[in-house]
């Protein structure tokens, strides 16, 4: 890192211009179509991605069920468990009280 005789300042924070290429836009009649699928194959991938999804949304949400089962189980532990729940987790005590009760039933036994 030197000084930039012109401005005083450090030469790395000089602005240099740099050339564009030219670049031509226009598309000519010549460039191949973009998408080279089979018929049907598009439905089919669809199809496929929405299965992925569903199976991705089920796994996530059995997941949300055993963890709030597991820490509705955690809460009633001790006195004052549910705060020390809220420290580790990072949330609210009202937040631990709706994921209970969204994802595990109402097992939050107040």
């Amino acid at each position: 890192m030197g000084i930039d005789r012109r401005t005083g300042g450090p030469r790395d924070l000089v602005y240099v211009p740099r050339s564009k290429p030219d670049v031509s836009l226009e598309w000519s009649s010549s460039v191949s179509p973009r998408h080279s699928r089979p018929e049907g194959a598009q439905e089919t991938l669809a199809a496929a991605v929405r299965e992925a999804a569903r199976e991705r949304d089920d796994a996530i949400g059995e997941a949300q069920r055993r963890f709030w089962s597991r820490i509705a189980e955690l809460k009633n532990s001790y006195r004052g468990a549910q705060t020390d729940i809220s420290d580790v987790l990072g949330i609210t005590r009202d937040a631990i009280l709706k994921g209970i009760k969204t994802n595990a039933g109402d097992t939050a036994g107040r």
